[in-house]
This record gives C-alpha cells, sequence and structure tokens, in this order.
C-alpha cells in the first residue's frame, strides 16, 4: 500500500512540475499478516475502504508460520542487501 501511495505521491509531483494533468489514483488493496501471539490471522480486502468488492480474514496457526517465514525472508534479504527482490 505505501510503495503505490508513494509512487502516486511522485508521479502527481512529477506532472504538476511539467504542467501535465496528474495520473488519476487506482482504489488501494491490502494483504496483511496480524500477530497475535500463538496464532496469526491473515487478512486480505479491496479497496481497503468499505464498501469492498472482495474481503477475506482468516485467523489461524498458518497464518502464524507465514508471518515468521516472511519476516526470515525479509531480514536475509535487508542483511545481505538484496532489495531488489520481491
Amino acid at each position: 500500500m505505501t510503495v503505490k501511495m508513494a509512487k502516486t505521491a511522485a508521479a502527481t509531483i512529477s506532472s504538476d512540475i511539467t504542467g501535465k494533468t496528474p495520473p488519476l489514483a487506482d482504489e488501494l488493496g491490502v494483504i496483511c499478516l496480524m500477530d497475535m501471539g500463538n496464532t496469526a490471522a491473515f487478512m486480505k480486502a479491496y479497496p481497503v475502504l468499505p464498501p469492498r468488492q472482495s474481503s477475506y480474514t482468516k485467523k489461524a496457526v498458518w497464518a502464524k508460520r507465514l508471518k515468521v517465514s516472511f519476516e526470515k525472508y525479509y531480514l536475509f534479504k535487508m542483511k545481505h542487501g538484496i532489495s531488489s527482490w520481491p
């Protein structure tokens, strides 16, 4: 979400400087892993603000494993300076 917002802001500033019309902002969606102690929750929603076209929330142990795996991947990526990986 933050990356999309930053790209839209940069494109808007660029269009203001060059005198072009600003781009239309896309609807923002969210994918979130929330830690909840021994478990976690996975949430996906599009768009972020209601009324939503699609929404999914699930509290489960697999979400905790997914969150821990993502955290290990992210820290490895940053430790080794591989910020170009997704």
